[in-house]
């Protein structure tokens, strides 16, 4: 789905919560992180898992690593659609 304002821009997602009053962008942002990280799956993302087993036990280790995108955060009312740069 593309923007309607302009073609530089794919819409991500929603997220259903309302900015308030004197919230920084980056603050909203931090506070709704589990909602924002999902949005970013379809995007290039890589998956490292290292398991290193000893006498003394297993060391198990799985790093997500997505990679760095431009987006927009475009406010609304009740929520804030995160679109992503082409």
């Amino acid at each position: 789905m593309l923007d309607s304002k302009n073609d530089k821009y794919k819409f991500l997602c929603k997220i259903d919560t309302q900015k308030k009053q004197y919230q920084s962008t980056l603050h909203f942002l931090n506070e709704n992180f589990n909602k924002l990280l999902p949005c970013f799956y379809p995007m290039s993302t890589q998956v490292i898992s290292r398991t290193l087993i000893e006498t003394k036990g297993v060391l198990d280790r799985s790093v997500l690593t997505i990679t760095p995108t431009q987006f927009t955060v475009d406010f609304k009312d009740q929520f804030a659609n995160i679109s992503v740069l082409r």
